[in-house]
């Protein structure tokens, strides 16, 4: 946009200046005409070599012009000169005695309306590309807040459930047959928190869960949340896949060796307890302010048990999970456990996968 309006500029200008170097050269002559008791003044261009063609005649005070005045300008126009008046450039034609009148050539008048036309183009075209420049400016930052909108609440929200978000009013609830849940807590994050001062603290922090992202986003898993130092992820949803409890086993085998690095790089002896429920959920979008996707059911509650009651350092598995996997990762049988709320439960310990 900008370059066609600088060319049509460019040509613009060159029609002017090619139409005022072919008008007659001139020389000025000063005139005076008798108004009643007062003289009216103003100049006379001639062109060299003679008066054929005066390029014009301007009457400078032009109050009260007299009919002297009107009869020289018609004996002009008689000669083959046209009478306008000083607003010419403004669509303005002298119409009575009381306006300014110019006497000039017919070319010069050509000249000047040629020029006045493109003067109004020009500005035109200006307004326009003014306007447009700053509608495009405008366009640009609205888009850019509308990205980085859209990035933010994807951090906050799966793609798909957002752009349900935005098209309904009302809360989002969707059931999944079969879903696998993992939630992960930072043994001994508790004390090292009494040791350190909340800026170090939220570092650390920050620097294993950022970690543990990273592998939801290989994985292709779904984060859900983080409650204090407990971290909890999803696989199965809101997309639906088959193989939804090995990509959660990888990512807690990835979790494990990801707190090793951060332990090598702070100088400290952090350790996770892992576990892992595979079942039926519901999950969605409730409430008005500060919107998070969760989920709900028993399977979220046995995966959350698997957690609490498991070992450190270690990935406890239910026997639905161990189903799963069996023969894809190598599981260790814990035997029968107690769990909270559930009763008596068979687990496993997850403990790497199996090479082909």
């Amino acid at each position: 946009m900008n370059r066609k309006l600088i060319g049509a500029f460019a040509g613009l200008l060159c029609v002017a200046v090619a139409l005022l170097l072919h008008a007659d050269p001139a020389k000025t002559e000063a005139v005076t005409y008798k108004s009643g008791d007062e003289n009216v003044s103003g100049f006379l261009a001639l062109p060299d070599g003679g008066g054929k063609h005066p390029a014009i005649v301007v009457i400078h005070e032009w109050w009260g012009l007299n009919d002297q005045v009107k009869e020289d300008a018609q004996k002009l126009a008689a000669q083959g000169f046209v009478a306008l008046a000083v607003d010419l450039y403004r669509g303005k034609v002298a119409a009575t005695a009381d306006e300014a009148v110019a006497v000039i050539s017919r070319r010069a008048a050509a000249v000047l309306d040629v020029t006045s036309a493109l003067g109004v183009m020009a500005t035109v075209m200006l307004i326009v590309h003014l306007f447009t420049r700053e509608t495009t400016l405008a366009e640009t930052r609205l888009a850019g807040e509308n990205a980085r909108s859209e990035r933010l609440l994807l951090n906050i929200l799966p793609a798909k459930i957002s752009s349900r978000l935005k098209g309904e009013d009302k809360s989002i609830a969707d059931g999944f047959a079969d879903v696998t849940v993992l939630f992960a807590d930072i043994v001994g994050f508790t004390e090292l928190s009494q040791k350190l001062t909340p800026d170090r603290l939220v570092e650390i922090l920050n620097h294993i869960f950022s970690g543990f992202d990273d592998l939801a986003e290989r994985f292709g898993l779904e984060k859900i949340k983080t409650i204090g130092d407990c971290y909890m992820v999803a696989a199965g949803l809101p997309e639906v896949c088959a193989d939804h409890a090995e990509a959660i086993a990888r990512m807690a085998l990835g979790m494990r060796s990801e707190l090793e690095r951060v332990n090598r790089l702070t100088g400290h002896s952090l350790r996770i307890r892992i576990g892992i429920h595979s079942g039926p959920v519901v999950a969605g979008v409730i409430g008005k302010r500060k919107f998070i996707y969760d989920l709900w059911g028993d399977t979220v509650n046995t995966a959350s048990r698997m957690e609490s009651s498991g070992v450190a350092e270690e990935i406890q598995v239910t026997r639905a999970v161990y189903e799963k996997l069996a023969g894809k990762f190598e599981m260790e049988a814990r035997g029968t456990i107690h769990v909270k709320g559930k009763g008596n439960m068979e687990t496993y310990l997850l403990k790497a996968e199996i090479t082909p």
